[in-house]
């Protein structure tokens, strides 16, 4: 009886103790030390939430939202003053996941998961799924950073820059997107003068049976569409995954590069892997090292969602 009532009583001490000299880890919280107007969104946004007016440094905090992509939504739309920060947050398409290129293209469905227009937003800890293009920024949204963010089954573009828009992506999942990271010029926009930083992020790109027209199916995009007025790149600290596609596979020569390191490309293709594989301009090495094997890629996932638990 006392041995039992030793052991009730000396549970929770030891428990406490433990707990004093082995605390948990802070939980992390979207645009932690910012300042400024708050928006919270709770609940479901059937037709998406729109705001083309926010004022400076406005943290959006979107943890507890869910925003819905149909035909004809834009599931996330923000604009507005400088340093606007969005936390949180999942956008859910709707859509038939084998949809074609050329019906997510029509008039209906080109939108994206959240499209942003403002001076250096910040972008945390988003969830988007089954969309046509995962996130876009868009004039004047120069110095933007995207961050701790999870794409799936993105039909085109992860990343949408087709602006030239200079700034940061960081800590970056997109597992499964038709293509990687677009600059290629809308409208005769000029990005040489800037430069696009790609680091510590993991990029797939998912094969579909119904392509753009000129693909032989099934295949997939470009990991970077680019052109000689894209952005400047840097390249540190990613995985990256290339299957089949007519497009360019690696990085294309177009491509001016500042710097890059410590990249590794995943090609699950048959045949020696056929891209570019870039060269860092000071050291003149390659920027990607390739691989065939799938378990770089699986790791990196399993270390990134280990990371971020429940995005």
């Amino acid at each position: 009886m006392r041995r039992r009532e030793c052991r009730r009583s000396l549970v929770p001490q030891c428990r406490a103790a433990c707990d004093e000299a082995y605390p948990a880890p802070p939980v992390a919280t979207p645009c932690a030390g910012r300042s400024g107007p708050v928006v919270n969104l709770t609940g479901t946004y059937a037709r998406g939430y729109r705001a083309a007016s926010l004022a400076p440094h406005t943290i959006v905090d979107a943890q507890s939202a869910t925003f819905v992509s149909r035909p004809g939504v834009t599931p996330l739309y923000l604009a507005g003053g400088t340093d606007l920060c969005i936390g949180g947050g999942t956008v859910r398409g709707t859509y038939p996941r084998d949809a074609s290129w050329t019906y997510m293209h029509s008039d209906c469905c080109n939108t994206a998961g959240l499209e942003v227009k403002a001076p250096r937003p910040t972008v945390e800890d988003l969830r988007i799924d089954n969309v046509e293009d995962g996130i876009r920024v868009r004039s004047p949204a120069d110095g933007f950073v995207v961050r701790s963010v999870h794409l799936s089954h993105i039909f085109d573009d992860a990343i949408d820059d087709h602006e030239c828009l200079g700034g940061a992506v960081d800590d970056v999942l997109s597992d499964g997107s038709y293509v990687g990271i677009s600059s290629r010029p809308n409208a005769g926009q000029d990005g040489r003068g800037k430069v696009l930083t790609i680091r510590n992020s993991l990029f797939r790109l998912e094969t579909t049976k119904h392509p753009y027209p000129r693909e032989t199916p099934p295949a997939h995009g470009a990991l970077f569409k680019w052109s000689g007025q894209s952005v400047q790149l840097a390249l540190h600290d990613n995985v990256f995954v290339v299957v089949r596609s007519r497009s360019t596979f690696g990085i294309p020569s177009s491509a001016h590069i500042v710097s890059c390191a410590n990249n590794r490309l995943v090609w699950l293709g048959d045949g020696p892997f056929p891209g570019d594989l870039g060269r860092d301009p000071t050291t003149g090495k390659p920027c990607l090292s390739v691989t065939t094997d799938r378990r770089v890629w699986d790791d990196a996932v399993a270390a990134w969602q280990a990371r971020h638990p429940g995005l």
